[in-house]
This record gives structure tokens, sequence and C-alpha cells, in this order.
């Protein structure tokens, strides 16, 4: 097989494991944004798979018409958040408070107001946490495939050791990408389902973010690459001297006969045998 498909699937397999880790670590999988009716407060939460984020807005030509008796039954209180204090602005803006994902487990199952509230955020914890530690699982075949597409991009070694890995590399790099892909799969179906069917916790006004989109398009990257390396390695199998190269070429012209001229050799050797015959 030819260096140039390990060489142009290394830098896509760059954007691959830049895209993972960026989905694991942004917290903004699902953001949610709330606000009581006439009320002036708006509070924007962010879920990431480690951390949730949570920021008040306060816009001014409301100033007086919330109380805290608004927020009653809510996962958090008032005093949780960073509320800003009174300015000229139209939007007032305040800081992020960001907790670890498991604590706000926690605040959540026990400002639970039902055992059902209680039992839907225990799925909440159970799948969230999965599909974070798939995202971690996903990684790691993706940098041991990062480690080998360099390696056979460089080509350091003997020539039959390099001619053996641009052999045989793509099988491995082909079988991470496609296990990582699976991961991330159902990592990203995980979440999916946690938005599609937590309605306490993810309103009409909750959607899916970036991190979100993030992984799908990691996904989506590590089954092209999947799909890319099967392709060229099969047809450098079958001799395809573009996957190849030419020893490809120079082993498909060994082995690969026409069989008008296979015919016309084996008679031509025929008739040499029988001339002594009948010359006799």
């Amino acid at each position: 097989m030819r260096k140039a498909p390990y060489v142009l699937a290394l830098p896509v397999l760059v954007v691959t494991i830049v895209a993972g880790f960026a989905a694991l670590f942004r917290p903004d999988w699902i953001v949610s944004t709330t606000s009581p009716a006439g009320s002036p407060l708006l509070v924007r939460t962010e879920y990431g798979l480690w951390r949730k984020c949570t920021k008040a807005t306060i816009k001014r030509n409301q100033p007086n018409t919330f109380s805290p008796h608004m927020w009653e039954g809510a996962s958090w209180t008032l005093d949780a958040l960073d509320v800003p204090p009174p300015s000229n602005e139209t939007y007032i803006v305040g800081e992020w408070k960001c907790a670890s994902i498991e604590n706000s487990f926690i605040v959540d199952i026990s400002n639970a107001s039902s055992e059902m509230n209680s039992k839907g955020t225990g799925k909440f914890c159970v799948l969230w946490s999965t599909a974070g530690y798939l995202t971690i699982l996903s990684l790691l075949p993706l940098l041991a495939s990062c480690v080998a597409l360099l390696v056979i991009a460089v080509g350091a070694g003997e020539r039959q050791v390099r001619k053996s890995r641009r052999k045989k590399g793509w099988k491995g790099v082909a079988g991470c990408c496609l296990f990582s892909a699976i991961l991330q799969i159902i990592a990203f179906a995980m979440a999916a389902h946690v938005f599609r069917t937590d309605s306490p916790r993810f309103l009409i006004h909750a959607r899916l973010y970036t991190s979100f989109w993030l992984i799908v398009g990691a996904s989506t990257l590590s089954l092209a690459l999947f799909g890319a390396l099967t392709f060229t390695g099969l047809a450098a199998r079958a001799g395809k001297r573009w996957a190849g190269g030419r020893s490809a070429g120079k082993k498909r012209g060994r082995h690969g006969r026409n069989p008008s001229t296979g015919s016309a050799r084996q008679a031509g050797a025929t008739a040499d045998e029988n001339a002594p015959l009948l010359n006799a």
C-alpha cells in the first residue's frame, strides 16, 4: 500500500482527536435557558460531561417584578447564583458559577420533590456518567492510531520493515477508528436520550449545543477514515496500482495472466514437445 493514504489520513485523524477532546472538556453538551413569567432574571445553564455552569442575566426594564418564591422547586437557589448588581446597562450579565457534575447530581437528588423525580435524576446520573466514560475510552484507540500513522508517514526503519508497515498497518488503524466511532455513537445517543426524556430538567428552551455536535462530527470522521482506509487497503491487496504502488503492479503482472496469451504459450510448448516425435 502506498504511503500517501496514511499521510492524508493523519491530519484528518488529528482533527478527529481535537474534536473529541473539545467535546470531552467543554461544558456545553446541553444548554438550558429558564425565566419565570414576568421576571427580568434569565438563567442560562450549560451541562458538560464533568461540569455544570450557570449564569444569571437581568433585564432592567422590569427591575422589581420577581422574588425568590418564583424559583421554588428548582434544582438550585438564587443564593447559588451570581446575581449581578444594579447597573445602568440594559442587560446586566453575572459571572459563571461552575460546579462538578457529581456535586450537581447530589444536589438534584436532595432537592427532588418526589420519588419519581428522584428516580429520574438517578437515571440521568447513570446515563450521563456512562456517556462521559465512553467518550474518554473512545479517544484511546484514536491516539494509538495517530502514533501508528505518524510512524508510517515518517518511514523510520529498514526498507522491508517500512514496506510491511504500509502493507498491514491499515488494518489496525481502520479497526481502531471503527471501535472509536461505535463508542462515540453510543455516548451521544445516551446524551440525546437524556435530552429527549428528562423533561423536568430540560424544558422547552433547552437544546443540544456545541460539544454534542463536536462528538457527532468526530464519530463521522472516524467512520470516514475507517471506510477510506479499508477500501484503499483492499484495493492494494487486489493489485490496484493506484492503491498499492509499483509493487502491486508488478505482482499483478506476475500472477495475472491473460487467458488468450496463456493458451498460445501452452500451444507453443506442446508443439515443441511433439516436434522430435514427428521428426523420428
